[in-house]
Order: structure tokens, then sequence, then C-alpha cells
């Protein structure tokens, strides 16, 4: 009964993203996942069902996603098949089907769903931070922290000042044109992840691309380990909650980045609070809290649990907010979570007059 129950569960968060996500080949995945198990007997279902139990704290939105971040490992590192972006529900089923008879494959995808979590560490999402930094900052020298930095190549790229991808950029003044190629001045980066970007590589590689943007795959490969040997942006392993422990007594940071990363996190209770230890214990009396992210800016708060699409993908849901002194701010809103186009955020007039003052305040 409760296997069943769960079934529904995932189906129905199956739907929702069939529906929505902007990636025509993953849809076509979902799709193929709800062929799969017409019965009620298939082994991969099972094991998907089973493996959602033992994560109580992961919400069903996130373990479906999950579910095809570890599929396209499979196919990347075990079937060494990157070019699978013209997939069709036929192919995705005769794939799914090839896993679920495959015992040590199989046993593979349960271990990644039932340990691992979604790791999209995209460099473009770095543009708005860089932008900020830019507006708040302009030529001085500032110290950076990055919380939850994945493949660790977000705040080494700004510190190299490594070129972002053109946008479409809608917003007032052409901000992000006009502050994109700025020279960032990171006199000192830490950046911080619970696993090593070296030993999960791997993992971090297959959750960064949807199937139609493997043709990036080796380019981004080559520009993560050229970053890796240039960088002098230190990396600590540790738990962001328990942040304070890995750093330096009353250590203080210009700007804390959070790019992607709580949206994952099942009690935001728990990450107010850490934002708010964070303003009071690691920020400089100027500083700011940068987040990116799946969430809405509401009576000064971030919020999240907001959708990350409207119907196929659109809908500007992913939002780069700053953290001032304690309060929220709304900066910009793109049009999806690979930051290509982007519009004013509600505060952004707000946010220009802030950080010309904090400029002429900034010590």
């Amino acid at each position: 009964m409760l296997q069943t129950k769960t079934k529904k569960i995932l189906f129905d968060e199956i739907a929702e993203q069939l529906d929505t996500h902007p990636d025509i080949c993953i849809r076509s995945y979902y799709k193929a996942l709800s062929s799969l198990d017409l019965n009620g007997d298939s082994r991969l279902i099972n094991v998907i069902s089973a493996s959602f139990l033992k994560r109580p704290n992961y919400t069903s939105k996130l373990f479906v996603n999950l579910i095809y971040r570890a599929t396209q490992y499979i196919m990347l590192y075990e079937y060494r098949h990157s070019s699978f972006h013209e997939f069709g529900e036929k192919e995705w089923i005769d794939l799914l089907k090839k896993l679920e008879n495959d015992n040590d494959l199989l046993i593979k995808f349960e271990e990644l769903i039932t340990k691992e979590t979604t790791q999209t560490t995209i460099f473009q999402r770095y543009l708005a931070p860089k932008v900020l930094i830019s507006m708040f900052f302009n030529n001085y020298e500032i110290s950076v922290l990055d919380l939850g930095c994945g493949l660790n190549i977000g705040l080494p790229g700004i510190e190299q000042n490594e070129e972002f991808n053109i946008v479409e950029d809608n917003t007032t003044d052409n901000l992000i044109t006009k502050y994109m190629n700025d020279k960032v001045h990171i006199k000192k980066g830490v950046a911080v992840d619970i696993g090593d970007p070296k030993d999960k590589k791997d993992w971090a590689m297959a959750c960064g691309f949807y199937p139609q943007e493997m043709y990036m795959f080796a380019q981004v490969a080559e520009f993560t380990k050229n970053l890796w040997g240039r960088t002098n942006v230190k990396f600590k392993k540790a738990n962001v909650y328990n942040v304070s422990q890995y750093l330096e007594e009353n250590e203080k940071f210009d700007v804390i980045i959070a790019s992607t990363m709580f949206y994952q996190h099942e009690n935001l209770d728990d990450v107010e609070i850490l934002l708010q230890k964070l303003s009071q214990n690691h920020l400089t009396q100027n500083g700011i809290i940068i987040i990116n992210d799946f969430m809405v800016v509401s009576e000064s708060k971030f919020r999240w649990g907001s959708s990350w699409f409207d119907k196929k993908g659109e809908g500007y849901k992913y939002l780069t907010g700053v953290m001032v002194k304690g309060v929220a701010y709304e900066a910009f809103k793109w049009g999806n979570g690979r930051c290509n186009k982007v519009v004013d955020g509600k505060d952004i007039k707000t946010i220009t007059k802030i950080a010309k003052d904090s400029k002429s305040n900034f010590k």
C-alpha cells in the first residue's frame, strides 16, 4: 500500500515536470518513465519508489529531478554515450529496460538516487553575482565566500575574469551588459561545499547539462581543469550550516554567494537562521549576501518552495537577490536557470541606490 502511494506521488510529479521542463529530451524521458510501469511490475520503478522512501527529507520534485541526473550519469560514464539529445520516448524506454535488466548498473543507479544530491554548477549563473559585486564595490579589493560551490568554477571564474555568454538584457540601463566585463578584484576567495569537487567531478558534470547542451561537455571539462590550475580561491570541505567551524575566528567577507543551493533544502527555517548568522558573524560592515535560486522575495525575506518553470520552461522563476544589513531585495529575474535572458527585479532601483551609497562608504 505504501509503495502504491509512493508511486502515485512520484508519477504526479513526473507528470508535472513532463509538462513544464524546458528540454524536450528530458520530457521524453519522463514520458518513458510513465509508460514503463503500466502493469506495476517494473524493477526500475520499484527501485525508484523504494529509494524515495529512504529519503524522507527529499521532496518529490527534487527526487524526480535526481532520477534523471542519475540516468544521465549512467549514460555518460557507464554506457559512454553523450549524443542522446534526440532521444524520444521509444529510445528512452529501450534504455531504461536495458538498465533494469543489468543488475550491476541497477545497483549503481540505486546508490546514486539514494545517496547523491543534484549538483548543477553552471558558470553563467555567476554573471549576476559578478554584476552586483561590480555595482557595490567597483574597483576595491574584496573578500568573497562562495557557499555550495559545487564544481567550484563560479568564484574562480570571476576571480580570473573569465567571459560570460552574452545575454538578452532587458534590464533598465542594460545593467547586466554594463557591468559584465568589469574586472573584479578578489584579494581572498573561499569556496565551501560538502563534497570535494575533485572527487565529485563526474557526478557534477553529469548534473550540469541538459541533453541539448551536451555539445559543450568537453569544453566545460577543459574550462574546469584550466580554472582549477590557475585559481587562488581556497576550497574548504564543510557543511554550509556548520561553516563557522571551518573558518578562522571572526573571519569576515565583503560578499557571500549561494547559488542554486537552498531550493534543495527541506527545512527552510534553518536557511533563514543560517542567513542571519552569516550576516551577523561573517559579513563586513558594508557586506552583502547574493542568492541565485528558484525563489521569491517577499516581505524583505527570501522565500523558497516556488515552482521552477511555467509551461515548457518559461516564467522567470529563477531570481537573483541581494541581502543588505539583513534585508532581502530582488535584483534580477532570469528566463530560466540557464541565465541567458534577464529583466529587472522589482527592487532594482533601490538596489542601485544602495550600491551607490555603499561604494562611497566602503573602505
